[in-house]
């Protein structure tokens, strides 16, 4: 009953050195993620994904805005290039998913660390249940 006793209070300390010596590893967060495009300036879009501007997308959709507004098929009220977050068309433009991706990992291993946090608290159940029946 000693031996298996220590042979899990052994488990334990491995598994809770994994967890410290893991830990700072896994987590490195930035100070910010944007992940949504105009949370502050456009509550109409808050969930817009955030966008990369892209010169290319922005003259396509001009020459088509341009094209509408002759036929009076205009998408838009403005003829200005969506620079800003909150600007009108901003949907035109590519999403930018990179910030998106660093939360998600981030997330993700701090699911990994509940993990083996859950496991060293079950370990350490496991040797005060058998401290007790000893």
């Amino acid at each position: 009953m000693d031996v298996a006793t220590a042979a899990v209070m052994l488990l334990g300390t491995i598994l809770l050195s994994s967890f410290c010596v893991r830990s700072p590893a896994l987590l490195q967060p930035k100070p910010v993620y944007k992940v949504y495009d105009a949370v502050a300036t456009s509550p109409a879009h808050i969930f817009m994904p955030a966008k990369a501007y892209s010169q290319a997308a922005v003259d396509t959709f001009m020459a088509q805005q341009s094209a509408a507004n002759a036929s009076g098929e205009a998408v838009l009220e403005s003829s200005q290039p969506p620079y800003q977050p909150g600007d009108a068309g901003r949907w035109i433009l590519p999403d930018a998913d990179q910030d998106f991706d660093h939360l998600a990992d981030l997330l993700d291993n701090v699911h990994r660390m509940n993990h083996l946090w859950s496991a060293y608290t079950l370990v350490q159940g496991i040797v005060l249940m058998l401290l007790v029946f000893r």
